[in-house]
């Protein structure tokens, strides 16, 4: 995407409209790549929530599987099978519980951060440009 239009020089003798009409042109144009921008950051967020819920239906499923392990030792309450069961358990409690923790860092901590940020410097900069004109 191509970005800033015709850039007119305020200090030669521009009318007000012209410089009107460039200032329109140049928050267009910012407006639109801002628009791209969110739409990229939306879409990386999006692929990092979709690997976070992935990660954490794996930690569910692995602590279903831990606890059904362990209310079958109990069940069946005969020596071998609950140490097998037990054994069994505890590796699926870790799993879950290390699926669990990468899940949890995986998900964005706050949303579109990048645009939030790029947004910020863009009202400085008109800030500077439209005060320090």
């Amino acid at each position: 995407m191509e970005v800033g239009a015709a850039v007119i020089d305020p200090d030669k003798d521009a009318s007000t409209a012209d410089l009107l009409k460039a200032a329109v042109e140049e928050a267009r144009d910012l407006i639109k790549l801002e628009v791209e921008l969110a739409k990229s950051d939306v879409a990386s967020e999006l692929a990092r929530a979709k690997a976070a819920t992935i990660t954490l239906t794996l930690a569910a499923g692995a602590l279903n599987l831990a606890l059904a392990m362990v209310l079958f030792a109990v069940a069946v309450a005969s020596h071998a099978e609950i140490v097998v069961s037990i054994a069994a358990a505890g590796g699926l409690f870790v799993f879950a519980a290390v699926a669990g923790v990468a899940g949890v860092r995986k998900l964005p901590a706050t949303i579109l951060d990048r645009t939030r940020e790029r947004l910020g410097d863009d009202i400085r900069q008109l800030e500077e440009r439209v005060h320090g004109s």
